[in-house]
């Protein structure tokens, strides 16, 4: 597995898959959903946005726009963010596309 951890290198980011899969859920995690993960405190077992939220008793777009806005107010995320990209058939399933281009 390609695990991001906030203590690698910012240059050790990049691709599209992770390997890493949701602990409640068992879906495949993009490396942008590792970094809301990593954004959130959590370096070692990670959950999709859904999950997160359902976690967090928050809807899964709110808590994602709330994710997006605080990763593009630190760069160290913002980095991380934006050396990272889903595939296609991430991005055909991802329900946070729209969002997550902006």
């Amino acid at each position: 597995m390609n695990t991001i951890t906030s203590s690698q290198p910012i240059e050790s980011v990049s691709g599209t898959t992770t390997g890493e899969i949701c602990s409640r859920c068992k879906a495949e995690l993009c490396q942008r959903q590792i970094v809301c993960n990593l954004a959130l405190g959590y370096e070692t077992v990670y959950q999709c946005i859904v999950c997160l939220a359902k976690e967090k008793k928050q809807p899964a777009q709110s808590l994602f726009n709330y994710l997006l806005r605080y990763i593009q107010t630190r760069p160290c995320y913002m980095i991380m963010w934006q050396k990272t990209r889903c595939s296609d058939t991430q991005r055909i399933r991802c329900e946070f596309r729209a969002s997550c281009d902006q």
